[in-house]
């Protein structure tokens, strides 16, 4: 699903995401046996929020040129 997503535009890049969803995994499920692995983490995730906001744009764009969704104000950041 993400290579597809990848190859409409609507992802700049598949690694990004994988990378992105082992941090959240290992921030959700791993017990964090290091404060500085915690912290470095933590800035990593805040790193990532740029991510999650330029995809939600492309989605959003997608929607709008390719389904033609009309614009809204509901959701937007």
């Amino acid at each position: 699903m993400l290579n597809r997503e990848e190859r409409l535009g609507v992802l700049d890049s598949t690694e990004d995401w994988l990378q992105a969803r082992k941090l959240r995994n290992r921030l959700v499920h791993e017990y964090m046996e290091s404060a500085d692995a915690l912290a470095a983490d933590l800035i990593l995730a805040g790193e990532y929020t740029a991510l999650l906001l330029e995809t939600y744009e492309r989605i959003r764009a997608f929607a709008q040129t390719r389904m033609n969704v009309s614009p809204s104000n509901h959701g937007t950041p």
